[in-house]
C-alpha cells in the first residue's frame, strides 16, 4: 500500500532496514547531508532514526520523548491532561498495577499486577522499566495524519483484549462512537502538546466512565495489528495517500493529492475488524481451512502460523500471536458475522 501511494504521487521509495538507516545517519553527521530528498516511517522500531535524518519531520527530541512513555505522560500531565499515575516502585501509586519497559511496543515487557509483591518482582525483570496504575476504562485508539502540521483524527478503533495483549480492533469504533468528538480533540491536543507535525500518528487511551479521556502511549506511525487496512478499507482511500503527500508538501513539492489534501470522510454503512486466531495451550497436532477461511467473502487479509508440532502457551505480546483474519463489511452487515464465519473453517487442534 505505501509503494502504491508512493507511485500515484510519482515518489520513488528507497527501502532502507536498520542498518542502512544506521549507514546513512553516519554519512549525514559527517557530510551534512541526507542521502534522500525525503524520508517516511512505518515501523516503530526506525521513528527516531528517521526523525534524525529528516530535518522536514518531527524534531528527533520529540520522537525520543515520545518513545520514552513515562516521559511522554509526564509531558501531558505538566499540561494538564489527566495521566496514570506513574512510579519507578509500585509502592509509590495505587494499585492495580502496570509493569512496562520504559520504551517498546506490542505489550512486549508488560504485565498487569493486584498484588504488590508481584508487581515489585516484575519490576526487577526489567532492565529500563517503571510502573503505573491500572487505568479501568474502554481502551481505544485514535487514527490520523498530519496536514501541513496540523493534526487530522480520521477516527477511533476499539479494541478487545485479552490480559494486556490486544485480540482485536473494529473500525470505527461502536463502543465511543458517541464520544468520538472528545476523544479526537483531546488526541489532537496531545499531539501538539508532545511537538509532533508529521507523519501518520497511533494514538491509545481509555474512555473512563464519569472522567473521561485518558490518553495512553502516541506514536508517529499507522496503528499496527493491520489497522492501517481497517482504515483505508472504511475511507475507501489508502492511508499512506497522506503520509507520502505529507512528505512531499514539507520538502515544497505540490501535487493533486497534497495541494489542499482531504483524507475522505467514512463511507456510510462501511466497517472492517480484525480478529487473532486463539487457541488453547498445548502441542498443535493439525491444521486446516486456512485457505478456505481467507476465501470467505468480506476477508480483506490474513495469516495463519499455527504449524503440527509447535507448542504454543497464552501471548504475552503481539509477536506471539498465532495469525489473524481482516473482515470489511458494507451496506450495514456487522464485520464480526464475516469473521464469525471465516473463523469456523479454520480448525487447529491443539492436544495437551
Amino acid at each position: 500500500m505505501l509503494r502504491d501511494a508512493a507511485a500515484r504521487q510519482g515518489v520513488e521509495l528507497i527501502e532502507l532496514d536498520g542498518k542502512n538507516l544506521d549507514e546513512a545517519l553516519a554519512r549525514k553527521e559527517s557530510t551534512g547531508y541526507s542521502d534522500c530528498e525525503g524520508y517516511v516511517c512505518f515501523r516503530e522500531d526506525y521513528t527516531y532514526q528517521t526523525a534524525l535524518l529528516d530535518d522536514s519531520g518531527n524534531a528527533p527530541e520529540y520522537v525520543a520523548r515520545l518513545k520514552r512513555k513515562d516521559e511522554a505522560r509526564q509531558c501531558l500531565r505538566d499540561a494538564g491532561f489527566e495521566q496514570p499515575a506513574t512510579a519507578k516502585d509500585p509502592r509509590d501509586i495505587p494499585g492495580p498495577w502496570v509493569v512496562k519497559p520504559r520504551s517498546g511496543s506490542g505489550s512486549a515487557g508488560v504485565s498487569v499486577h493486584t498484588d504488590l509483591e508481584s508487581a515489585r518482582e516484575a519490576l526487577r525483570t526489567l532492565s529500563d522499566g517503571f510502573v503505573e496504575t491500572f487505568v479501568q476504562g474502554t481502551e481505544f485508539s485514535a487514527e490520523g495524519y498530519f496536514y501541513a502540521s496540523e493534526p487530522v483524527v480520521v477516527g477511533i478503533t476499539d479494541k478487545r483484549l485479552e490480559g494486556v495483549v490486544e485480540i482485536g480492533h473494529r473500525y470505527p469504533s461502536v463502543l465511543l462512537s458517541d464520544h468520538e468528538e472528545e476523544i479526537a480533540a483531546s488526541v489532537i491536543s496531545a499531539l501538539n502538546t508532545w511537538g509532533l507535525n508529521a507523519g501518520l500518528f497511533h494514538v491509545e487511551g481509555w474512555w473512563v466512565d464519569g472522567q473521561g479521556v485518558v490518553l495512553g502511549e502516541g506514536h508517529v506511525r499507522p496503528g499496527g495489528d493491520f489497522i492501517h487496512l481497517l482504515v483505508s478499507s472504511v475511507h475507501g482511500a489508502n492511508i499512506f495517500d497522506p503520509l507520502i503527500a505529507d512528505a512531499l508538501r514539507q520538502h515544497g513539492r505540490k501535487n493533486a493529492l497534497n495541494d489542499g489534501f482531504v483524507f475522505p470522510q467514512r463511507r456510510d454503512g462501511h466497517s472492517s475488524a480484525v480478529r487473532y486466531i486463539q487457541v488453547p495451550s498445548g502441542t498443535i497436532t493439525a491444521v486446516s481451512g486456512v485457505e478456505e477461511a481467507l476465501s470467505e467473502p468480506g476477508i480483506l487479509a490474513g495469516y495463519c502460523a499455527a504449524e503440527p508440532g509447535v507448542r504454543v502457551e497464552s501471548a504475552s505480546s503481539s509477536t506471539e500471536r498465532l495469525g489473524c483474519l481482516v473482515a470489511h463489511a458494507c451496506s450495514g452487515e456487522d464485520p464480526e458475522d464475516i469473521l464469525d464465519r471465516a473463523m469456523g473453517k479454520l480448525r487447529i487442534t491443539v492436544s495437551d
